[in-house]
């Protein structure tokens, strides 16, 4: 009997598995904030049960030595924004995009269940703690995606697009 070939996924197909995922397990904490707090049953998420959510979701899906806070510029005419560190596991380009769908990923999840935040920024750190990197996602293209006006791919796309290295 012959042996059939391994199956092959490949790594966009992963990223949008693993983004997928992602999506899911926020929907999920989101779900259990519910049964748990009234701040999500009256459809206004607090940052902070969204930090738990974004952090506990990244955690469990092996993300290393997250930090997340918000910073609201709104009352001197900016946004309000996450921003997030985290220490990269990536040996590759390729790594280093599911990582960032995956993070794209969780964060959106949370928005799309009710939380009021516009942008987000995420600083990388290496193994030793080290930050290595910086990328974000623009209020207008998270609005953009969240509406359905462009896909996954692309915001992913314009995302990685801004990544820099220190």
């Amino acid at each position: 009997m012959m042996k059939k070939p391994p199956i092959s996924i490949s790594s966009c197909k992963k990223t949008e598995l693993l983004v997928n995922t992602m999506k899911l397990r926020a929907l999920l904490c989101m779900v259990l904030l519910a049964a748990t707090t009234s701040s999500v049953l009256a459809s206004s998420i607090s940052d902070n049960d969204a930090i738990y959510v974004i952090r506990s979701v990244l955690s469990d899906n092996g993300f290393e030595g997250v930090t997340a806070q918000v910073a609201d510029g709104r009352p001197n005419g900016g946004t309000k924004g996450l921003i997030l560190g985290y220490r990269s596991t990536a040996s590759s380009v390729e790594d280093l995009a599911t990582e960032t769908g995956g993070i794209l990923g969780t964060f959106f999840g949370v928005v799309k269940t009710g939380w009021d935040c516009d942008d987000m920024s995420a600083v990388v750190g290496d193994r030793n703690g080290n930050a290595i990197g910086m990328w974000y996602c623009t209020k207008e293209w998270k609005d953009a995606y969240v509406r359905g006006r462009i896909t996954e791919e692309e915001v992913l796309a314009n995302v990685l697009g801004t990544m820099y290295s220190f």
